[in-house]
């Protein structure tokens, strides 16, 4: 009998490089790094010497109130 290795599919990453981050919320590099430095976007964690993006931080940044998360069966 062999083995079979079950090959799952990656889950989305959770912390984001820069340029990751940037496409996610739909920004160019240099507009992305503009609207961090305005605050707009939250700054990074360093992970290890790399700068990581939370991507529910950046969810969060663009919906504050939670709009695009409201779950329709709370209701």
């Amino acid at each position: 009998m062999t083995a079979r290795t079950r090959i799952l599919p990656m889950p989305e990453p959770f912390g984001l490089r820069r340029t990751q981050a940037a496409a996610y919320v739909g920004l160019g590099i240099s507009t992305f790094n503009r609207a961090v430095e305005k605050g707009a976007i939250p700054k990074p964690t360093d992970l290890a010497g790399i700068e990581v993006w939370s991507r529910t931080a950046l969810e969060r940044a663009l919906d504050p109130e939670g709009i695009g998360r409201a779950n329709p069966w709370d209701e």
